[in-house]
């Protein structure tokens, strides 16, 4: 049996829905539906149980129960959540939720130099998500996908990024949803790391049937969307790269500086500085043809990576440091018109 704070909670979820149908009539998804949801969700999951697999089944188990008793919302619930990328929206958000709802936002040149910056296998093998759910503000104009209703590409706004447990592997795996100016979006569940470095893998939902053969376009943008999302991990190691949000002083009391509401709120992490080089160009041109290499007017731009440095007593330490694109050769050099190439 539901209790009344369950019963009234469910209502709130598929209210908020209807709402939001009727407000966007073409069912654009938005950040701040993302952060409603992930309060509305969170009270039957990870307040339940802190792991992912204990709040899945959490979850799950509600809305089974709302199925077994008739409950309209639990039953279209649990309806929702067969598809895998209803699986992100709701657990991502949740868990986005349960993390302060943290949000990444970066300059947009410094977005295209993390977009133009390679990573080896051995780095790669050093990255850890800041959050376990968070979200990245991407600049427009940068990345693209294909709105097939409206027949041409639209930019994306924004990425929901979780680390989760993935039943089928055993082990945590990366899942993401990236949001867009219209209704088109885009999703990636169950992917490890080694798979982020390359192009999109084939079948990462495999058994569902329902994994779309993504355009050429798409896969682009999943590909700078997963070098993304690793570059940002990495670049957040480093305290000194980020500009945490300030705690709002407290105010004395009195009946004109009470908090009038409860609502929890997104934090707002600033990352990285203006790059020696624009990269925009570079990313521009790769997704919109899909040419390994755009020809740039420059002297030699070298791609940015990230190195192992050593460190600590007798340099036995290692932490990475990153190699911001930058141009090779005496600054009185003469200009050379070379391929600046964005490899998936």
């Amino acid at each position: 049996m539901y209790t009344e704070e369950e019963r009234q909670l469910a209502e709130a979820v598929h209210a908020a829905s209807r709402e939001y149908a009727a407000a966007n009539p073409a069912m654009k998804l938005t950040k701040e539906h993302l952060f409603k949801l992930g309060q509305l969700i969170w009270p039957f999951s990870y307040r339940l149980a802190d792991d992912d697999a204990g709040a899945a089944r959490a979850l799950l188990t509600r809305a089974n129960e709302g199925v077994a008793s008739r409950h309209v919302y639990w039953t279209l619930l649990a309806a929702e959540l067969l598809l895998p990328q209803n699986q992100i929206v709701y657990s991502g958000s949740a868990l986005w939720c349960h993390q302060g709802f943290p949000q990444i936002v970066m300059g947009h040149k410094y977005a295209a130099a993390l977009m133009a910056t390679k990573l080896s296998h051995d780095v790669a093998e050093q990255v850890r998500p800041p959050w376990r759910a968070f979200y990245i503000e991407v600049p427009r104009d940068l990345l693209f996908v294909d709105d097939n209703l409206r027949n041409q590409p639209v930019t994306v706004t924004g990425i929901l990024v979780a680390s989760m447990y993935h039943p089928p592997s055993g082990a945590n795996r990366w899942a993401w949803f990236a949001i867009t100016e219209s209704q088109a979006t885009l999703w990636q569940h169950g992917a490890a790391t080694e798979h982020m470095l390359g192009e999109l893998v084939e079948g990462v939902w495999e058994g569902t049937g329902l994994t779309e053969k993504l355009e050429t376009l798409d896969k682009r943008c999943s590909t700078m969307i997963n070098r993304l999302i690793l570059n940002v991990c990495l670049a957040m190691s480093d305290p000194a790269n980020v500009k945490a949000p300030k705690d709002p002083k407290p105010k004395k009391k009195g009946k004109h500086n009470e908090r009038t509401s409860s609502e929890p709120r997104i934090r707002t992490y600033q990352l990285g500085t203006t790059p020696r080089i624009d990269c925009r160009e570079a990313i521009s041109t790769y997704m919109r043809t899909g040419k390994a290499g755009s020809a740039l007017n420059v002297q030699v731009m070298v791609a940015g990576h990230w190195r192992n440095v050593p460190y600590g007593p007798k340099s036995e330490l290692r932490r990475v440091q990153w190699i911001e694109p930058h141009w090779r050769g005496p600054d009185d050099a003469p200009i050379l018109v070379k391929a600046t190439k964005v490899r998936p």
